[in-house]
């Protein structure tokens, strides 16, 4: 944003007693220093020439100072401006970042979740796999129990085969309880 000119110098008035006044900075700073240099004269400290010499000198001083001045507002102005512009686009680089945590956090769970999916489905297939073991067993049990069971109302009159003697059968019945009690645990 430019400085308008009238900043340094408005609304110039000169009263009856020759008193120059304005609105603006340089206005207000020679205010000042003719104030100063009024007194000097006044008091005997500057006389004749010397007081051109001086009032030359500060009124080059004062304007390169209002001038000095007036720039470096200005200068200040925009980069405060700019100092606004680089605030917002920290605070919307911050937003896109917390975005992007929340998107980040958001694939992290859904991953653990396909994870646990696979991991439920892996054991899944165990204890399906372990069902199917025992239930043939059991289903081989029940045969050999029918089997062993025909063959003592028959009062063994006929030659058993070896699969059917009470040995084989209760070492049946002691591996599908040691599959069923024993090894694998499904939650």
């Amino acid at each position: 944003m430019a400085l308008p000119f009238t900043d340094l110098t408005r609304n110039v008035a000169t009263n009856a007693e020759y008193v120059v006044s304005g609105d603006g900075m340089f206005d207000d700073l020679m205010e000042t220093v003719n104030s100063h240099l009024k007194a000097q004269f006044c008091n005997g400290a500057i006389t004749g020439v010397e007081y051109a010499t001086v009032y030359i000198g500060a009124l080059e001083k004062t304007l390169e100072t209002a001038a000095d001045i007036f720039l470096k507002r200005e200068i200040a102005e925009k980069e405060a401006l700019k100092l606004d512009a680089e605030i917002a686009l920290i605070g919307s680089q911050q937003d896109l970042v917390e975005q992007q945590i929340l998107e980040s956090t958001a694939k992290t769970a859904l991953i653990e979740a396909q994870t646990l999916t696979e991991t439920e489905k892996k054991l899944l297939v165990i204890a399906q796999t372990l069902g199917f073991k025992v239930d043939g067993k059991q289903k081989l049990y029940a045969k050999n129990m029918e089997s062993w069971a025909v063959y003592e109302s028959v009062n063994k009159v006929a030659q058993s085969p070896n699969t059917i003697d009470f040995a084989n059968i209760l070492a049946m019945y002691n591996e599908i309880n040691a599959d069923l009690l024993g090894g694998t645990v499904i939650t």
